[in-house]
């Protein structure tokens, strides 16, 4: 642990204040301004290295997995104690994962549907590689929101959006999976996870067809955990 502290007319920063434990590490700077807003406390920086299957245990879901974990975040909330930190949050994190294993086919079964899920590499041997995860979060007052969150496999891509409300301990997210460079066809199974934390309502929702107003294909450069309907362009200019 190693880190510098400056003091200056009202205002105090200390770091980069850089640790590792467990195989990860963090660098951050905290930064506080006394006489503007004195019970608020600013945090920055960046982290990685952390197990991802790990990170899955310490939030209750017990399927096996593997991968690093890494991300940046701006955050500032009220500096009485960590709890009130996190309850009050404001501010934007990213997470991000590259080259991972989750011991589940069930997303290509969501993604591709009954027959291709038979047939699928994924549920012979019981499990999904994960190319990519991308979340990007914003927080507001300890509700953390995500739009066009990504998960993605060899073969289907993950879409999500939704909230996690800290202080009301409510839940509302939605995805959508689909075969990967196909975002206009039908999602097998779209689903929704809502309610309170301790008993959340998971449901299959009424699939979706996206339709294009124009002629539109993949390019040839489709990029990794990007949501494919961003990357849509009008057939015949596919560079």
């Amino acid at each position: 642990l190693s880190s510098s502290l400056e003091l200056k007319k009202g205002k105090a920063q200390a770091g980069p204040i850089n640790f590792k434990y467990g195989g990860g590490q963090t660098s951050f700077t905290a930064a506080a301004n006394f006489i503007d807003s004195p019970d608020r406390l600013r945090l920055f920086g960046n982290t990685g290295g952390w197990d991802f299957g790990k990170a899955l245990q310490a939030v209750g879901v017990n399927v096996g997995a593997n991968g690093i974990l890494a991300g940046t975040f701006d955050l500032s909330g009220r500096r009485g104690s960590l709890r009130e930190f996190v309850y009050s949050m404001n501010g934007n994190a990213n997470i991000d994962l590259r080259d991972g294993r989750i011991s589940t086919a069930l997303i290509e079964l969501a993604g591709l549907g009954v027959l291709p899920w038979l047939f699928s590499q994924e549920r012979q041997q019981g499990f999904s590689d994960i190319v990519c995860i991308k979340a990007p979060l914003q927080l507001t007052n300890g509700k953390i929101s995500t739009e066009n969150s990504v998960l993605e496999t060899r073969q289907v891509q993950l879409v999500g959006s939704g909230y996690v409300d800290l202080n009301k301990e409510q839940i509302s997210i939605r995805a959508e999976p689909r075969p990967v460079g196909k975002p206009l066809s039908r999602s097998a199974w779209p689903f929704e996870v809502t309610g309170s934390f301790d008993a959340p309502n998971v449901k299959i929702v009424e699939r979706s067809r996206r339709t294009a107003k124009e002629q539109v294909e993949m390019p040839q450069d489709r990029v990794p955990c990007i949501p494919d309907s961003a990357q849509l362009r009008p057939q015949g200019n596919n560079n």
